[in-house]
């Protein structure tokens, strides 16, 4: 039987990362209940001081972020060959400055990407609103704590980019 699932997680290739209503996890074909999702914010208070402090550069092309804007094409084309994103619920987790973000909506998904970086978030917020991007909003919550809230809300979840700064 094919479990009912909200999000299709897209890291690796062929990983499938599904919550389930009671904070369960469905990876691939193994199920199991995380402990951690409503307990526990799994996130290292450096890297996200560290992204905050950089928050003001993710949309300038000639910064530290300018490699995430020149896969950013092949990155949307990749997910939409997997999933189609035109239509659906997409969540982006860890969206940064929501270069990905801004992206998927412009193809015409309805995006919410979330992170724990509130300065990365408003720098999202902002370029949103200067480039008119319809379709996305921002905010600041975890993973886990979206899963436990919205559990099957969302027809595609991306984390990209993001799983090396994620200490467990």
């Amino acid at each position: 039987m094919k479990p009912r699932f909200g999000g299709v997680f897209l890291w690796p290739p062929n990983s499938r990362l599904i919550f389930g209503k009671d904070c369960s996890v469905f990876i691939g074909h193994r199920s199991f209940h995380n402990r951690f999702m409503t307990e526990n914010l799994n996130a290292d208070p450096a890297e996200l001081a560290k992204f905050s402090e950089l928050a003001h550069r993710w949309w300038d092309l000639e910064s530290e972020f300018r490699p995430l804007h020149e896969i950013n094409p092949l990155r949307l084309e990749w997910i939409d060959g997997i999933a189609p994103i035109s239509q659906r619920r997409v969540l982006d987790i860890g969206c940064g400055g929501g270069i990905l973000a801004d992206s998927m909506a412009r193809k015409g998904a309805e995006v919410l990407g979330i992170d724990l970086a509130g300065k990365a978030l408003k720098v999202a917020q902002l370029h949103a609103l200067e480039a008119g991007t319809k379709g996305v909003k921002y905010r600041e919550t975890s993973a886990e704590a979206l899963a436990a809230e919205q559990p099957g809300s969302f027809d595609v979840v991306t984390c990209m980019e993001m799983l090396e700064h994620v200490p467990q």
